[in-house]
């Protein structure tokens, strides 16, 4: 442990470097008749600076040997110390230490305790130390019951923080202010319980307590994660009748609570908003927007808003980018998307496997999927690992061009590193196989799926019989159908026409009929494809 540097100058000049086996020595020798109150405060002070832990209970242990004067200042000065050190544990003791030499304590004491077990995230640690106030005789201040709902929060316990504060209001044990009201909100925000917040909400206004921008906020952001975005929108234009001026986070809860819920309309308008309100956005602000014109397939809007992020003060970042990668990609605009990756590059703005996967997305029905590969062979390049959704859209993309035998490649590949792989490569790969008529490729890759820990599901059973269908394999067409209904995946007119039209390509009418009567079994909507499937078979007797 490196020494510790003190310099006091009352009455004596010591300015010495202490290592911890010449402490007590030191201090022996520094105050030969003690250190009176204050001077133990600094001592004890100047060693918590340099979260000198040790050597603060070390100090301790010292006054107590010598029966020096100890009072709550000096111990709250250490559990402070533990504070900064995470050491919870040292903290407590120090609480027990304090009770058993009966040195006179106050709330300040608790609150250094709590504030503790709150960095540690030990919530019924905290709750224990709230119950001690109390049988101390000491008064809970806004601070602890605060910190303690704080606590609550952090452990995503909502019910105790609103239970909390409801005792805390009945018994008036401490006076339910602005901040106690905003950490049980904030409790009740982070576990998504955007109903409670809202009551609580209610409450501040029935108690008279005063609303800030934080209680807006978070009851705003609340309502974002359960869907009431109009909630959100109502709290926010609200919140002028409060006198409350709007401020970029709030505005941002808003936006972001529109978005959430596919309302990419209402985000613009709040958006606007806040250019009219004099707001200045941030980096957080532009995502969200850029996020909402993706889902609302306004691409060319996600455009103009990084525009006006590169002429402002906000230097966009990697989720920036792939937010607005994201957004060409889904409108199919393959070239915006590669000049946004370039534009990446320029900056040395660092790439994602996201980056790479939502520009490969980009390439779907376009017919460019030797560009796709070529992406792909850019990250195989690259410091970025490759991730399982970007295997995943180069083999959708080859897929949809018809091209199974990449696909076959990259699934390949995909299946020998060290991703957990998904049904989705799968059943794009066996997809792929039965649009190029590889039927044998597409049943080895079904079996192989079997074999693994995936489960075939709808997509994946109904691309393997039609494969079967197109090559007049119908027995197999028909062994499929009953692993299908044998694992109680879920059929519908896809899988049923694909497989009587198997039946009936074979001229096995009887089979044919006997699919018929399942289809009516399954109360399976018929198809026109199905019915002249079944009229050729019959057709053929």
């Amino acid at each position: 442990m490196t020494g510790y540097g003190l310099n006091f100058k009352d009455g004596f000049d010591l300015k010495v470097v202490l290592k911890p086996d010449r402490l007590f020595a030191t201090l022996d020798e520094a105050f030969p008749n003690g250190p009176g109150p204050h001077t133990s405060t600094r001592i004890l002070s100047a060693l918590a600076k340099q979260s000198a832990l040790d050597a603060c209970f070390d100090a301790l242990v010292w006054h107590q040997l010598h029966s020096y004067e100890l009072n709550y200042y000096h111990y709250n000065t250490v559990i402070h110390a533990c504070g900064k050190t995470c050491m919870w544990t040292k903290a407590l003791h120090l609480l027990g230490v304090m009770a058993d030499d009966k040195v006179e304590s106050d709330v300040s004491t608790f609150n250094s305790a709590i504030v503790v077990c709150r960095e540690a995230g030990l919530w019924e640690k905290a709750l224990q130390i709230l119950e001690a106030v109390t049988h101390c005789g000491s008064e809970p201040n806004e601070i602890t019951c605060t910190v303690v709902i704080s606590a609550c929060e952090q452990g995503f316990n909502w019910q105790r923080a609103s239970e909390l504060l409801g005792k805390l209001m009945e018994k008036r044990e401490a006076e339910s202010s602005t901040m106690v009201f905003n950490a049980a909100i904030s409790a009740c925000e982070k576990a998504g319980k955007w109903e409670k917040s809202l009551q609580l909400f209610g409450r501040m206004q029935q108690t008279k307590v005063e609303y800030d921008s934080i209680a807006f906020g978070a009851v705003i952001t609340a309502c974002g994660k359960g869907s009431a975005w109009e909630k959100a929108l109502w709290l926010l234009f609200h919140m002028s009748h409060h006198n409350i001026g709007l401020d970029v986070i709030t505005c941002n809860a808003a936006i972001r609570a529109c978005e959430r819920c596919g309302q990419w309309e209402k985000a613009l308008v709040t958006f606007k908003v806040m250019a009219r309100c004099f707001v200045e956005s941030n980096a957080v602000t532009l995502i969200t927007v850029m996020s909402a014109y993706k889902e609302g397939g306004a691409w060319q809007n996600a455009l103009h808003v990084f525009s006006d992020m590169t002429q402002s003060k906000v230097v966009p970042d990697t989720i920036t980018f792939n937010g607005l990668v994201s957004a060409c990609s889904k409108g199919r605009e393959w070239q915006s998307a590669l000049q946004v990756f370039n534009c990446m590059r320029h900056r040395k703005v660092e790439a994602s496997p996201t980056t790479f996967t939502a520009i490969i997305s980009a390439f779907d029905d376009s017919g460019e999927w030797e560009m796709a590969l070529h992406v792909f062979g850019v990250l195989a390049q690259s410091n970025v690992e490759s991730s399982v959704n970007t295997f995943n859209a180069a083999i959708g993309t080859c897929e949809k061009q018809g091209e199974w035998d990449r696909t076959l490649v990259l699934l390949g590949v995909m299946l020998q590193s060290r991703f957990e792989t998904n049904s989705i490569g799968f059943s794009s790969a066996i997809s792929s196989c039965e649009k190029g008529c590889a039927w044998e490729s597409a049943l080895q890759l079904f079996r192989k799926m079997a074999q693994s820990t995936l489960k075939s599901n709808t997509i994946t059973f109904n691309a393997a019989i039609s494969s079967c269908e197109k090559a007049i394999k119908w027995k197999e067409a028909l062994q499929l159908f009953a692993e299908m209904v044998q694992d109680e995946v879920e059929t519908g007119t896809t899988t049923f026409a694909a497989a009587i039209s198997a039946c009936e390509k074979a001229g096995e009418w009887k089979k044919a009929l006997w699919l018929l009567g399942k289809m009516m079994q399954h109360e399976v909507e018929y198809s026109s494809i199905t019915l002249n499937a079944e009229i050729s078979a019959c057709e053929k007797v």
